[in-house]
């Protein structure tokens, strides 16, 4: 018993000494989901659509293949072209990946410096580096991307392991959340992936619907036959409409529901859950040690 008690005291100095060097971190989370096409919130279909009573707008329920919007969204949430835009932001990137710049030295360290990037170079009988070299007319103080490229591959892969996307219950929305150690940074960064996700996916509609317009307009003045004329004008008048629409100042492929949100306290690492852990491993490694010695 009083090996055991030793055992369970030791693990808890040892959880004690873990968590008071380790930086503690919050965890931001929004809501997101479809925009919505009931109720006042929602006020109808924000894009006018053709109405086929024969077809469903549920892809799942169909063999075809079919994407939404949001399921745009949700993959865009974290693609290199997204974050791309966010890598530009010096500062913010500073904040960001703390553990990568060198304050001292005014510099971001290199991915190949770390110990698997090295692994893998040995391995593949290579040194060269992953990213592009950095160019010598930039000085001592280089961005973020020349140091890890403009394309945004680097962030979203670090972005996806800290990253966490969770559907709630059987609904259509999804709690997207992140742990950093700075709280700012943490719903910043959030707000950031949102916006730029939506955008990209308006700027998508809005190219396709201009050439659509542009290709309707001059089918339009090369026939004559009036049938095909009236068709022709009220497709150009459907596109004309989603043009229209998509210059709203509205969420275009997804709501936001919940805007992020973090706690006030840090949430990591929890002290109690941890202490107890720590308590009962050390408490049963030491009756083991205790009764193989007996």
């Amino acid at each position: 018993a009083l090996v055991t008690i030793l055992g369970a005291m030791i693990g808890l100095m040892a959880a004690v000494f873990w968590m008071r060097n380790t930086i503690p971190a919050y965890t931001a989370t929004m809501v997101v989901g479809p925009t919505a096409q009931l109720g006042l919130a929602g006020m109808g279909v924000r894009m006018p659509t053709a109405l086929d009573g024969n077809s469903q707008s549920r892809g799942e329920q169909h063999a075809e293949e079919r994407v939404s919007d949001f399921e745009h969204f949700r993959h865009l949430l974290i693609s290199p072209q997204v974050v791309s835009v966010i890598s530009r932001d010096e500062p913010f990137m500073q904040r960001l990946l703390p553990h990568r710049w060198r304050a001292d030295d005014q510099r971001w360290q290199p991915s190949e410096t770390d110990h698997d990037q090295r692994l893998t170079n040995w391995l593949r009988g290579t040194s060269d580096p992953v990213v592009s070299p950095v160019s010598p007319n930039l000085g001592r103080r280089q961005p973020f991307t020349s140091v890890y490229g403009a394309d945004g591959h680097y962030l979203a892969g670090w972005l996806a392991t800290k990253l966490a996307v969770r559907r709630i219950g059987e609904s259509a929305m999804y709690a997207v959340s992140i742990r950093h150690a700075d709280r700012d940074v943490a719903m910043q960064l959030l707000n950031r992936l949102f916006d730029g996700a939506d955008r990209l996916l308006r700027e998508e509609a809005k190219r396709r619907v201009d050439i659509q317009v542009a290709h309707l307009e001059r089918q339009m003045q090369r026939t004559d036959i009036a049938i095909n004329r009236l068709g022709m004008s009220e497709l150009l008048a459907r596109e004309l409409q989603t043009s229209l629409m998509l210059g709203v100042d509205l969420p275009f492929s997804a709501d936001m529901i919940e805007p992020p949100q973090a706690p006030t306290v840090a949430d990591w690492p929890a002290p109690l859950p941890i202490a107890g852990i720590s308590m009962l491993a050390g408490g049963a490694l030491a009756f083991a040690l205790g009764f193989a010695w007996i």
